[in-house]
C-alpha cells in the first residue's frame, strides 16, 4: 500500500534533490504527512543512501531525532520531532 501518493512521493524527492545538488541547505517535509521510515525508503530505493538507524541520535520529551545519512559519500542528516510532527533533510 503506497502512503503518499505519486505527486507526494515526486515533491518529496525534488526536495531531496534540491539538497543534494545544493540549491537548498535544508528542505522540510511538515507539509506532507510523511514519516521518517517513508523518507528512508525514498531515500534508500531512489538515491541509494546508506542508512544505518542504529546510529540514531534522540534526546528527551520531545522525541527529537537525528539519523544519518550517506549518498555517494556525502554527509546529510535527517532530523525530526516527534512531539513537534516535523522532519527535515539537510546536509552536514
Amino acid at each position: 500500500m503506497e502512503v503518499l501518493s505519486k505527486n507526494e512521493k515526486d515533491l518529496v524527492k525534488k526536495r531531496i534533490e534540491s539538497v543534494i545538488k545544493g540549491t537548498e541547505e535544508k528542505v522540510n517535509f511538515n507539509d506532507i504527512l510523511l514519516s521518517a521510515n517513508v523518507l528512508i525508503d525514498i531515500l534508500t530505493d531512489d538515491f541509494h543512501a546508506e542508512i544505518d538507524i542504529s546510529e540514531m541520535d534522540t534526546n528527551g520529551w520531545q522525541m527529537d531525532f537525528w539519523i544519518p545519512v550517506e549518498i555517494n559519500g556525502e554527509s546529510y542528516d535527517i532530523e525530526g520531532s516527534g512531539y513537534y510532527r516535523t522532519l527535515s533533510f539537510y546536509k552536514e
